[in-house]
Parts: structure tokens; sequence; C-alpha cells
């Protein structure tokens, strides 16, 4: 603008003021822009704003003054929910939630006091901060806080996590380069889990142990099942 500008005041321009010109009012103008836009967003609520301004053959200044001013509209993303199920799979985890309910309301707390989740996931050795976490309040004067960008590690591993309703009670990490297999899996219920759960949790071990974990291949594997009846521990029923 200040280019476009220059030339004029050079040529003599004294005001910056629009000069007087015939055509539409302006509220004429906002009138049927408004209906344009409406009719539009109508046909098709995830139009883009390139979209919609193209059509309509208008600003972006002004399709956004109508659309937010006048419409009062705003643009929000879609709201994840889990995948779509069939009939079958409903009426299981139906099963499964009215069975885990019945069970609570015949034990009460005490299934609770005996319930050990076991899951797993991939860890890096350095994980950076979100822009969210680095976020800092700032008054309209202050300087814009900067930050590095720094890359997550490529090196990651898999650790294995085992928790009750007070909290952590044991981890491991699974060998670099290899997953949750049937051995590995069994190695860490009878070599660290179980002694982990005579060392913090003697009164749960007393209590027979609940088990909580998916249906991963390798936690119904032969192995992993004679070690669990070994040790008496009953798996509870999930929907995964």
């Amino acid at each position: 603008m200040v280019s476009q500008w220059a030339p004029n005041f050079h040529e003599g321009w004294v005001s910056i003021q629009d000069d007087p010109r015939s055509g539409q009012p302006v509220t004429a103008m906002d009138c049927t822009s408004m209906i344009i836009v409406s009719t539009l967003l109508e046909e098709d609520l995830r139009k883009s704003c390139e979209e919609i301004v193209h059509e309509a053959n208008m600003s972006t200044v002004s399709f956004f003054r109508i659309v937010t001013q006048t419409l009062q509209k705003r643009k929000v993303a879609a709201k994840w929910v889990p995948h779509r199920l069939s009939e079958e799979q409903k009426a299981a985890r139906k099963r499964v939630a009215v069975g885990l309910l019945r069970h609570y309301e015949a034990e009460g707390e005490q299934l609770l006091n005996r319930n050990v989740a076991i899951d797993e996931t991939w860890i890096r050795d350095f994980e950076p901060q979100l822009k969210s976490q680095s976020s800092q309040w700032k008054h309209a004067t202050s300087p814009h806080p900067k930050k590095c960008r720094h890359q997550q590690s490529k090196v990651k591993l898999m650790m294995i996590m085992a928790y009750d309703k007070n909290g952590v009670i044991t981890t491991d990490r699974v060998p670099l380069g290899s997953t949750v297999a049937a051995a590995n899996y069994r190695k860490f219920l009878q070599h660290v889990l179980c002694p982990n759960i005579c060392q913090k949790r003697s009164a749960l071990f007393a209590a027979d142990v609940l088990i909580f974990q998916d249906k991963a291949r390798s936690h119904a594997s032969g192995v992993v099942s004679e070690i669990l009846e070994k040790y008496g521990w009953q798996v509870l029923p999930t929907h995964h």
C-alpha cells in the first residue's frame, strides 16, 4: 500500500481519504454478500475460505467480516471419536461391561484392590516439548518468546509397565531391536512383575491378582497362560 501511495503523493496528493464515487451502498452490498456466503455455507460447511471467496467474488476481508461479525460463525475442527463398531462388536463390548459391573457389585472395592494393569508403549531417549508446554503469558508490548526447534531422538525402546490403583508397580525395557514377544512377556511376568508384587504389594499378592491386559497375540500364548495359571492370576475379560 505504501508503494502504491508514494507516487500519488509525489504527484500532489494531500489527503488519505477516499475520493467520492458512485455505486451501490455498502449496506446493500453487505446484505447481498451475506446471502451469498450463507448459501455457500449451507451447501457445504467444509468449504475453505479460499473457495468461498472465489465463488462469491469478494475480498477475504469482506468474507471474514460477514462470517464472523454478521453470521457469527467460526470454523472448528471435527472431534475425533472411536471408530464405528458393528452390531456384533457393540454386543461384545456390552457383555464385557456388564460382566465387569456384576463382578464389581459382588466384590466392591476389593476388585479394584487386586487389579493390576499391564501395558506396553514406545519411548524415546529424548522427546521435545510441545509448543503448548512452552507457552508464556506476555504483555502486548513484550517481545515474542523464541524457542529453538529440537528433533526427537531416533532411538526408541519398548517399555512394559505394570500398575495398580496405588501407582506404578514396576517397569521393564524390552531388549533393543525386539518387541514384546511371548518369551519376553513371560520373562517380565516371572522375573520382574512377580518379585515386585511380593516386595511392594504383599497384600495384593495374597489376594489373588487380577491381570488387566489387551488381547495381543503374545499375551494369549501358551507359555504366558502357563505362568499365569502357575501363579493363580486371573485375566479380566476385555473388548479390544
